[in-house]
């Protein structure tokens, strides 16, 4: 779906593709993808440079970088600063790459699967603001900390969650967070796919589901 979407808008490469963390749903098409767009960048962490399904796929690009907090990553005309994680857990969620920059007139928040423990310890000390926040980890309970996003105040949280998935994901607790903090939310469950057109000046939120 993502390389029929890239081909549809003229995209014959990516620049950047990063692996916020090991878990399969979030590599395990990788090498699909990987297959048909070429990658000139692949970035992911330490922790996930040294499983087998990372090494399969930093195999076949030309580069790739482990990186963990504070580092940047440069896109073009984007700087994305890693803001997570800032040491080794051991566990992959609390691992995950968190990404923060600037597109166009907007700042956004990339967070993985990242946890409770990391958004308290790691995020809320940094005092990041953003307009966009891509909700940790599905929407799961385990993520969206009440405090951190309140004190974040994103305009519009973006939640990847698969339809009627086992999970049950997002969570009714964070739906109920971004309610009382009137945060409106997309989620690809309901929604579909959701894309954002970005200009100097402007964002445009685009959603497509297939009836």
């Amino acid at each position: 779906m993502v390389a029929n979407y890239l081909a549809a808008r003229g995209v014959s490469h990516l620049d950047m593709l990063v692996l916020t963390h090991p878990d399969m749903d979030h590599v395990g098409d990788a090498g699909v993808l990987m297959s048909q767009v070429p990658v000139r960048l692949l970035v992911t962490t330490p922790m996930a440079g040294e499983t087998t399904i990372v090494k399969s796929l930093t195999a076949n690009v030309a580069r790739w970088q482990a990186v963990m907090a504070p580092n940047h990553l440069r896109v073009g005309p984007l700087k994305f600063d890693v803001v997570a994680p800032a040491s080794a857990s051991g566990e992959t969620n609390a691992e995950s790459l968190v990404l923060y920059g600037k597109i166009g007139d907007s700042q956004w928040l990339f967070t993985g699967d990242t946890t409770k423990e990391v958004e308290q310890a790691q995020l809320v000390p940094q005092h990041l603001q953003a307009d966009f926040l891509k909700v940790s980890h599905h929407g799961s309970k385990t993520a969206s900390d009440f405090a951190f996003i309140q004190a974040l105040n994103p305009q519009l949280a973006l939640i990847s969650a698969g339809r009627n998935n086992r999970y049950g994901h997002p969570h009714q607790e964070t739906l109920a967070t971004l309610q009382a903090l009137h945060i409106p939310a997309l989620n690809t469950a309901t929604s579909g796919m959701i894309w954002v057109d970005a200009t100097p000046k402007a964002h445009v939120v685009n959603t497509f589901i297939r009836k």
